[in-house]
């Protein structure tokens, strides 16, 4: 055997692959919480009926995506840590993190409470009244814990919980890299290289479910920081090194075979008609052991699965993955909202579910691309949003100017018509309710 195949090989080149599950997830979840407004579990906007089918679509997209995208960022914090210091680190995480969670919770997160008071008939009035119980110092909550980020933001809770990540790991990967660090970590990851060694990192993940679930039962308590941190570590781990992935490639199969066994348990488990109830309310016993233990496993080898198939078919670039990576950000911040706003008033249609759900997606995917065509030119757009501000030599400045008077004008036209559109369906709207109102 090649003696230079047991010498892990830090990953030196980016890694594309991961960039194309970043843009994949980041699809995943918009799908994801377009189906929220039709399955059982409680959300902002319901429709008048759930669905069964809704129901384990949402469910097992939930096993994963979350973890998935903490994986994700925790591989980006090591391609970012080998080019930056502490500081210019911490400093990259705080505009690309705290900046849009802030601007998020002034412009985007008010539509989605006051439509959610609206439709639990919490409130009655215009948006413009409901802005001062929005803002009003008297709802003030913090409790014990980094739940606050969801109170106040929403879906943009992640932004949050990553950016602590990024804080309170740094001391430990910075030790990482002096000498009796890595030698710990090559330690660890020897664990890893040997037979059937990479799916030891479930035990971790089921440790935590099991233990501390009970204990922190609400969403975004400590049971679920603690459980995404470790995913978030494993994402650093999987990355330091060239072999760890190629681990993660050959088992690619055996994860695949074991997350279609697990999920298959779990959707019978469901379908039996006691696993929500084991779910919902977490203990001890021999049911909630096992079931964690085996959404630990589902979770896990869906993921080992993704970025073994990932680094094998997808570690390649072209135009269309540079422009929907620098989107991932804008797209995830502008999605719930968007999704929100015009699910509102789909649910309501006279339509079959499935005929709401692709007008939501289709609608709600035009309305966010739009919008990110508008904030990508513009360098004071791109700041509150996350993303790295444009920067051109001045011998491109020419040659691109003309090209964006066209594009300028392709746009403004595009705009125009959406405009008249968008008018068209409020005025046909507004005809619905008049005439309904009239019957």
């Amino acid at each position: 055997m090649n003696r230079s195949v047991l010498v892990p090989k830090l990953t030196s080149e980016r890694c594309y692959y991961v960039d194309w599950l970043r843009v994949l997830a980041m699809l995943v979840i918009f799908l994801f919480h377009c189906a929220r407004f039709f399955d059982h579990g409680g959300w902002h906007v319901k429709n008048a009926t759930p669905s069964i089918g809704f129901s384990i679509f949402t469910g097992f997209t939930h096993q994963w995506t979350m973890p998935f995208f903490f994986l994700l960022s925790g591989a980006g914090t090591w391609f970012a840590l080998k080019a930056k210091g502490q500081s210019q680190y911490i400093g990259a995480r705080l505009k690309r993190l705290l900046i849009p969670y802030f601007f998020g919770i002034i412009l985007f997160i008010p539509p989605q409470k006051y439509l959610e008071a609206i439709f639990y008939n919490r409130f009655k009035g215009s948006f413009w009244a409901f802005m001062p119980h929005y803002f009003n110092p008297d709802t003030l909550w913090i409790d014990g814990s980094f739940r606050f980020f969801g109170y106040y933001g929403y879906h943009l809770w992640f932004l949050g919980f990553l950016f602590v990540f990024s804080l309170i790991m740094l001391p430990l990967f910075m030790f990482f890299k002096k000498e009796p660090g890595h030698g710990f970590l090559s330690k660890m990851k020897a664990l890893f290289y040997r037979p059937g060694g990479i799916f030891l990192t479930i035990i971790p993940v089921a440790v935590i479910q099991i233990f501390l679930r009970p204990l922190f039962r609400d969403y975004l308590h400590w049971a679920d920081f603690f459980y995404w941190l470790i995913f978030f570590f494993y994402g650093y781990l999987f990355f330091s090194d060239e072999r760890m992935q190629q681990v993660i490639e050959k088992y690619r199969k055996l994860a695949f075979w074991l997350a279609i066994v697990s999920t298959s348990l779990i959707m019978v488990w469901f379908l039996a008609g006691n696993l929500r109830a084991i779910y919902e309310n977490p203990d001890y016993s021999i049911g909630y052991i096992l079931l964690q233990i085996m959404r630990s496993m589902n979770t896990w080898a869906w993921i080992l699965f993704f970025l073994g198939i990932g680094r094998r078919h997808l570690n390649f670039t072209n135009k269309f993955l540079k422009y929907s990576n620098e989107g991932v950000l804008p797209f995830y911040i502008l999605h719930q909202t968007v999704i929100l706003i015009i699910g509102f008033y789909i649910i309501q249609w006279d339509s079959s579910m499935m005929a709401k759900y692709m007008i939501i997606i289709a609608a709600s995917f035009a309305v966010i691309m739009i919008l990110y065509e508008l904030i990508k030119p513009l360098n004071p757009t791109r700041f509150v949003f996350g993303m790295k501000m444009k920067v051109k030599s001045k011998k491109k400045k020419r040659a691109h100017r003309i090209h964006r008077i066209h594009r300028k004008t392709k746009n403004f036209f595009f705009i125009i018509f959406l405009f008249f559109f968008c008018v068209f369906l409020c005025i046909l709207w507004a005809l619905k309710m008049v005439m309904s109102n009239s019957v």
